[in-house]
């Protein structure tokens, strides 16, 4: 069983931008995928590495591509598949490798599946807590019309044999990749031109083995995640708050800074990853026009508690026409062995309900033209 890292209070993070699915999740209890299909393999050449109190500690030792080295083999094709944007999340600690070992590299390298070589010609993303000018290192290689590796970097190398926190995101869209470590951006470059990750033949996706001949990874990976979407700075520190073996609920609507939204609207979500011997799993959803109360989880602000991942506002009590309203989403779960609930907090939002339609009447049914009438406005 994980050691627990989930912090019993609340904090929420300020209005954010629509929120992505967990469609990966390595808990590290063992090599499988909690929350999609693609269990990895944990290839253990020095026989040293292992499975225990909830983390995987990798050996290291020797270098990519050698005999008898170890690190976690995710299955082929996950990462191409993911669309226009990614997360990447880690919680790991770094205890041994040298320059340029890989917490993760993934995509393919020129020699083929299941070997490190020079990779310069193939696509691929990688972190590094020990990259080039000795930081914090992730990298995207983008091969061809010519060789291109756009990176960003963190402020030093990554703290060593302490448990650290590392997210990267990655959108098409923005032409965007950024780096952040322990809740806050640190980096953020260009994605280089032409890359996709449908492009990818990902045939090489590790934890802790490089596409080229680095040294291997040493150290303890408590959790990793890959998301569908690019995760905001918000959604980065709410995940950092709530810790490993739960995720917040995702994939909000309306999105963030909608408007024309209806005074009766359907909210809806995605539930986040709750643990399978969790109970008394709901949802706890607030709304108000004070956006205070909705941050602080005040009383007033909480409308329902619901199973389901939806809410719809009755028709009897509709929302404030032209108006700002704030709400945000917390997944309610009682833990194996507890009673009392916990609650994992979601992150702000905010839509603007549609605007009220004025109503023109006159003081008659005609006006001739030329003469004086009275127009009244109604606003609906």
């Amino acid at each position: 069983m994980k050691k627990w890292m989930f912090r019993s209070f609340i904090l929420v993070l300020g209005v954010m931008q629509v929120q992505g699915a967990i469609v990966h999740r390595y808990g590290m209890d063992d090599p499988n995928d909690s929350v999609g299909t693609a269990n990895a393999t944990l290839v253990n050449g020095t026989g040293n590495s292992i499975f225990a109190d909830g983390q995987l500690t990798l050996a290291g030792g020797g270098t990519s591509g050698a005999a008898g080295t170890d690190y976690l083999n995710l299955p082929n094709g996950i990462i191409s598949a993911l669309g226009t944007q990614a997360t990447f999340e880690v919680w790991t600690t770094w205890t041994s490798g040298g320059m340029w070992c890989r917490i993760f590299d993934l995509g393919a390298s020129d020699c083929g599946e299941d070997l490190s070589c020079s990779s310069g010609n193939s696509r691929y993303i990688f972190l590094s807590p020990y990259g080039g000018a000795s930081l914090l290192r992730c990298g995207i290689n983008m091969p061809i019309p010519s060789r291109v590796e756009n990176v960003v970097d963190g402020p030093a190398l990554l703290t060593a044999n302490e448990q650290q926190h590392v997210v990267i995101t990655y959108d098409e869209g923005a032409g965007l990749f950024r780096m952040y470590l322990n809740g806050a951006q640190v980096a953020q470059n260009t994605i280089p031109a032409g890359f996709t990750l449908a492009a990818m033949n990902d045939f090489n996706n590790w934890l802790g083995r490089s596409q080229w001949p680095d040294p291997m990874y040493g150290g303890k990976f408590n959790e990793f995640r890959i998301y569908n979407h690019a995760m905001t700075a918000a959604e980065v520190e709410a995940s950092l708050v709530a810790g490993t073996e739960v995720s917040i609920a995702t994939q909000v609507s309306p999105t963030n800074l909608a408007t024309g939204i209806s005074a009766t609207p359907t909210l809806t979500w995605a539930a986040g990853y709750m643990p399978a011997d969790a109970t008394g799993k709901a949802f706890r959803l607030y709304l108000s026009k004070i956006q205070a109360d909705v941050v602080n989880a005040a009383p007033a602000a909480m409308v329902a508690d619901v199973t389901t991942t939806s809410y719809t506002v009755p028709a009897g009590t509709p929302l404030a026409k032209d108006s700002t309203y704030y709400w945000r989403v917390d997944e309610k779960l009682t833990f194996a062995g507890n009673t009392d609930p916990n609650f994992i907090a979601g992150a702000v939002q905010s839509f603007e309900t549609e605007k009220t339609v004025p109503v023109l009447t006159t003081s008659a049914p005609f006006v001739v033209v030329g003469s004086d009438c009275s127009l009244t406005v109604n606003i609906a």
